[in-house]
């Protein structure tokens, strides 16, 4: 079965190391929060996945849906 991940954040770090380690791990990336929509939608398209782009107000709505994991932890 393959993980359905969402990510808060598309910096530097995610964008070489989390989100291509994800991929290659056959992970699909579910959704993505920025700061704003749009490098929230390029950071999809780089990476393959038709997931959901959410901004900062829709962290709300990842929160609430059916996730193998939601990273950074500390968001609640």
């Amino acid at each position: 079965m393959e993980s359905k991940l969402c990510f808060v954040g598309a910096g530097f770090h995610a964008s070489t190391n989390i989100y291509p380690a994800a991929v290659e791990a056959g992970a699909y990336i579910q959704a993505v929060a920025t700061r704003h929509l749009e490098h929230s939608q390029a950071t999809l398209l780089r990476f393959g996945s038709s997931g959901q782009a959410y901004d900062q107000a829709g962290l709300d709505l990842m929160r609430s849906m059916k996730l193998d994991m939601l990273r950074p932890p500390f968001v609640e």
